[in-house]
């Protein structure tokens, strides 16, 4: 964001439940480590986060806000992006698609503008799977 001058951009980091190590990590004020990831999102998932991003959020914390869903709102999300968009992206992608199609964002009062969502990994995600989580949470 600073090498493109968006210094004032602030960012949400969306992680599911049991997969939530930046969130863990705020909340003890020191890396930690998750004993294994229990969550769907399982493909971009991390035990912790590096020492560098951590150093970089103690620093300026309003900068990057930490919120985590259930696995349900990401696989939501991935179907719902799925019907919209007609790409089919994994459950790591769902809990930041989440963040819009949840609302999660209008939860911060931010000032109005742009809104970015990088939508990113598919690479383990398949139309069965697509029909197995739809199946799963029947919708």
């Amino acid at each position: 964001l600073e090498a493109v001058q968006w210094d004032n951009t602030r960012v949400i980091a969306m992680e599911t439940e049991g997969a939530n190590c930046l969130k863990e990590a705020r909340n003890a004020g020191k890396i930690v480590s998750l004993p294994g990831i229990t969550s769907v999102a399982t493909s971009l998932g991390a035990l912790s986060v590096s020492q560098e991003f951590f150093n970089r959020v103690q620093k300026q914390p309003d900068k990057l806000i930490s919120h985590v869903v259930p696995d349900t709102a990401a696989l939501e999300s991935i179907l719902k992006f799925a019907d919209h968009m007609r790409v089919l992206v994994e459950p790591a992608c769902g809990s930041a698609l989440s963040a819009v199609y949840n609302n999660i964002i209008g939860q911060y009062h931010l000032p109005q503008g742009d809104i970015v969502v990088i939508v990113c990994g598919g690479n383990i995600v398949n139309l069965d799977l697509i029909q197995q989580w739809r199946q799963q949470l029947a919708v």
